[in-house]
């Protein structure tokens, strides 16, 4: 008798090289975490609180986080929105990892703990390209936990 569980075809992990990724320590479980302060909101938030999984796009947009005004720079009601919203996307498992397409040489402020990125396409929520990071093309990548990217160390 053929269990059901083998009648499931079980999704196959074939990740593709995305680039490197340099940190100050070593990974863990606390990496990639959407962290603000740094403009990414008022750049990018309509755009990744629309590419969320349906569920959360819908509470996202009932919060009417979507209709928010994310170019206003200097007021505490766009601080404290940039805070409630990356706590929110930390805590529904939400992530997003810097990383540029070349060696990551010119940018050691990052850190000496240096990985190659590897993610199947379709984890991957949206990209966008990262205006403020290394030297070279670099982007940003918006994942969910459940769905992480691989890694792989780095050695020069």
């Amino acid at each position: 008798m053929i269990k059901l569980k083998n009648l499931i075809q079980e999704k196959v992990y074939d990740p593709e090289f995305v680039g490197f990724h340099r940190q100050k320590r070593t990974r863990s479980k606390y990496d990639d975490m959407f962290i603000t302060g740094n403009n990414y909101g008022k750049m990018y938030f309509r755009e990744i609180l629309d590419s969320l999984f349906n569920k959360d796009r819908d509470e996202a947009m009932k919060m009417r986080w979507l209709d928010f005004d994310w170019n206003d720079k200097y007021s505490d009601e766009y601080d404290e929105m940039e805070k409630t919203v990356s706590h929110w996307l930390n805590e529904k498992g939400y992530r997003w990892i810097f990383v540029t397409e070349n060696r990551p040489i010119g940018i050691t402020a990052y850190g000496n703990y240096i990985y190659k990125v590897y993610f199947n396409k379709e984890d991957i929520l949206h990209f966008f390209p990262d205006p403020y990071g290394a030297d070279d093309v670099a982007y940003a990548y918006v994942y969910h936990i459940k769905n992480p990217p691989k890694f792989e160390e780095y050695n020069d």
